[in-house]
């Protein structure tokens, strides 16, 4: 998408730019960047969704992963397959440290 000729290489890449940060990035709530410079979008969840979905991005924004995660549940950090999340409760809060492993069939 971003490749071009001479000089409206640099015209696209701006463009793209431009697109990412006005129409994607409003749509996540939050973003975590991890150790292989993946980034971890979790999108706004719309009041009755149940789910709340989660895009993985490599370093030149191409989508590597997609998931959900229950309601209430936020992305905090990520490592390799790793991913810390946390949940607001009446009593405080709940940590949880999950694993993305694929299991094998």
């Amino acid at each position: 998408m971003l490749d071009g000729v001479g000089a409206q290489r640099p015209a696209r890449i701006a463009a793209w730019k431009q697109h990412w940060t006005h129409a994607v990035l409003p749509r996540w709530s939050r973003m975590v960047m991890d150790d292989q410079e993946r980034i971890w979008l979790q999108g706004f969840r719309a009041p009755l969704d149940s789910l709340e979905r989660v895009l993985v991005l490599d370093r030149n924004f191409a989508p590597v992963a997609r998931f959900a995660l229950e309601s209430g549940w936020q992305l905090l950090a990520a490592r390799g397959k790793l991913v810390v999340v946390a949940k607001r409760t009446e009593s405080g809060g709940v940590v949880k440290v999950l694993s993305l492993a694929r299991s094998e069939r």
